[in-house]
């Protein structure tokens, strides 16, 4: 039967030598016992200084977040200027148009009630 990954990650702490889980800080004059997760980057990433995959991981978050904003803005937008466009436009200046496209005796104002505000105030 193989081992648990709990297991594994017990049996490799188990193999590194106690020296190496203690830590001292010199900026800071106290000690750090520093975990497995850590350990890996104790060595290779000064005190203080960010692993560059850590890094990368936050600066995707960032990027991901920022697009959602923006496709929310953007939408918002679109379904203001749809709604501007049928309720303050065409509804006053073409008041037939919407029967003429929609095929039944639906005014603009309550087409949009009906499809797209449903939807877009959530």
């Amino acid at each position: 039967v193989p081992p648990l990954p709990f297991g594994a990650a017990e049996a490799a702490k188990a193999a590194i030598p106690a020296d190496a889980m203690h830590v001292v800080d010199e900026a800071q004059g106290s000690d750090i016992h520093r975990d497995s997760s850590v350990r890996s980057f104790a060595s290779a990433v000064p005190p203080g200084v960010a692993p560059k995959r850590y890094l990368d991981l936050v600066t995707a978050f960032k990027g991901l977040s920022v697009s959602g904003v923006q496709f929310w803005v953007w939408s918002l937008l679109v379904v203001n200027a749809v709604e501007l466009t049928l309720k303050g436009v065409i509804s006053i200046h073409m008041p037939t148009l919407c029967y003429w496209v929609s095929g039944t005796c639906t005014t603009c104002d309550a087409w949009y009630s009906e499809h797209i505000a449903s939807v877009a105030e959530g």
